[in-house]
């Protein structure tokens, strides 16, 4: 039992470390890459977010990434406990965003002001690609290695907020409404992710967001 528990500590402590470069490197590179360079961005995604953990996961934790959320379940009463946290992010965001007004906090993605067809094409394949490296970073390595070692409540609540500091690091500086509009829909995530076991379900569930978010935007625009 002690040898299991350092070595949930050390997983715990490799997590943290991993969690510290990407950021740094995803800063670095972020930088560099131009205005309009959305494929690019995908390409540095799935590298930092995804082959970096999953080469952990396989080589240095010598387990298999599927223990890590890497794979497409249906767990009846993941689907059950989905559904019902879906309604209540529904309800949370629809007080928030209709009832106290804190829509122009909400952050939407940067290449919805240029060409509407151009935007369409990087929502259906470049952004997916983002979504599904993040949500195994987050969702599938930095939760399930913390739950070990924090509990699932904590480790829910931990990779949230680590979603919410890497992406505020990187390159986006919000105000408080709007790190609370950040953290919510990855508190979610991490919850509906871990009662299913399943990142390919919250992927789905997060591009679906981002997707509608930006088109609900991009239409306003054009108004």
């Amino acid at each position: 039992m002690l040898i299991v528990k350092n070595k949930n500590k050390a997983k715990f402590l490799i997590v943290l470390i991993e969690c510290v470069l990407v950021a740094l490197l995803a800063k670095f590179f972020v930088s560099s890459v131009k205005t309009d360079g959305i494929i690019e961005l995908a390409f540095l995604s799935f590298a930092l977010f995804f082959l970096t953990p999953f080469f952990t996961v396989k080589y240095i934790f010598r387990e298999k990434v599927s223990d890590y959320f890497l794979c497409l379940n249906f767990i009846k009463k993941g689907i059950l406990k989905g559904i019902f946290a879906i309604a209540i992010f529904i309800a949370v965001m629809w007080t928030l965003v209709v009832q106290l007004d804190w829509g122009g906090y909400i952050l939407v993605s940067k290449w919805i002001l240029g060409d509407k067809d151009l935007m369409i094409f990087f929502e259906i394949t470049a952004i997916p690609i983002i979504v599904f490296a993040k949500e195994f970073f987050f969702r599938g390595f930095v939760l399930k290695s913390f739950t070990s070692v924090t509990g699932v409540t904590s480790a829910i609540v931990l990779q949230a907020i680590l979603t919410v500091l890497c992406t505020v690091y990187v390159g986006v500086f919000p105000g408080v409404r709007q790190i609370i509009l950040l953290f919510i829909p990855n508190l979610f995530l991490g919850y509906i992710a871990y009662v299913n076991r399943s990142v390919i379900i919250s992927s789905f569930l997060s591009w679906g967001y981002i997707l509608l978010i930006d088109l609900v935007f991009a239409y306003k625009l054009t108004q």
